[in-house]
């Protein structure tokens, strides 16, 4: 699938729409969801945090939300971190309420270049969605 970032109001890496691009090469014409999960993430002993990416069926991407575990124990949930929601112009921070999607620019750098570092080091269990 050819990733479509012309609407977006980030620069999105090259490396991670040829990442995106691989990962989708067969699958032109449906929505998807890209899931980069590390198999021994835990609340208890930690780890990297799952990754989902939205792409549409014409290849724009909607949304990219980073996943953590919030809270202590048996009470520690899974609940979106850090969420830039590209279709509906919104960034999102567990600890704060939403932004304008322009606000988190800065922190989509950062979120992009340890997200690609974690990619190389293969971390992730990639499963792929079709709508």
């Amino acid at each position: 699938m050819k990733i479509n970032t012309e609407n977006l109001p980030y620069t999105i890496s090259p490396k991670l729409i040829i990442l995106l691009e691989k990962l989708t090469d067969d699958l032109d014409g449906v929505g998807i969801t890209v899931n980069f999960r590390d198999p021994t993430y835990s609340a208890k002993f930690g780890g990297y945090h799952p990754v989902e990416i939205r792409i549409s069926s014409n290849g724009e991407i909607e949304f990219i939300t980073d996943f953590a575990y919030v809270g202590l124990g048996q009470d520690a949930e899974l609940v979106k971190e850090i969420d830039f929601d590209f279709s509906c112009g919104i960034f999102g921070h567990v600890y704060c309420p939403d932004k304008p999607i322009e606000v988190g620019y800065h922190l989509y750098s950062i979120w992009e270049m340890n997200f690609l570092s974690y990619v190389e080091m293969d971390i992730f269990t990639v499963t792929i969605s079709e709508d």
